[in-house]
């Protein structure tokens, strides 16, 4: 019974840390967006008498914004692990499984159920 209450732990560990990871996202890709949108309104003036060297700028600057959404998902998947998912693992291991070993290997199975959860979904 506690191997089956253990394994539906998990689950919804993984469930809520997949969650967690998606909204957290979700909310720093808008933040990015508005910020950018922000600044281009006020740019836009401006860039209607830019010379070539503004407009380079401009395209500099969004070559680094898409590298920093490229980045987004792996920091929060780290962030959410270090800061939620561990802790709740190594308590929930320590009272219902002993041994150190079955902790870690329930950490394994949650990072590995968010990766293929952002994997498998578009």
């Amino acid at each position: 019974m506690r191997k089956v209450y253990f394994i539906l732990t998990l689950r919804c560990i993984a469930l809520t840390g997949r969650r967690l990871i998606k909204y957290t996202v979700e909310s720093v890709r808008t933040r990015l967006d508005r910020i950018y949108l922000e600044a281009m309104a006020g740019k836009e003036d401006a860039l209607k008498g830019a010379k070539a060297t503004d407009n380079a700028e401009v395209v500099t600057l969004l070559d680094e914004l898409e590298s920093l959404y490229t980045e987004i998902l792996p920091v929060a998947q780290m962030s959410a692990e270090q800061q939620y998912l561990e802790p709740a693992l190594r308590l929930i291991a320590s009272h219902t499984i002993q041994g150190g070993d079955r902790s870690s290997k329930a950490i394994a199975y949650v990072r590995m159920a968010n990766i293929e959860g952002f994997t498998t979904r578009s």
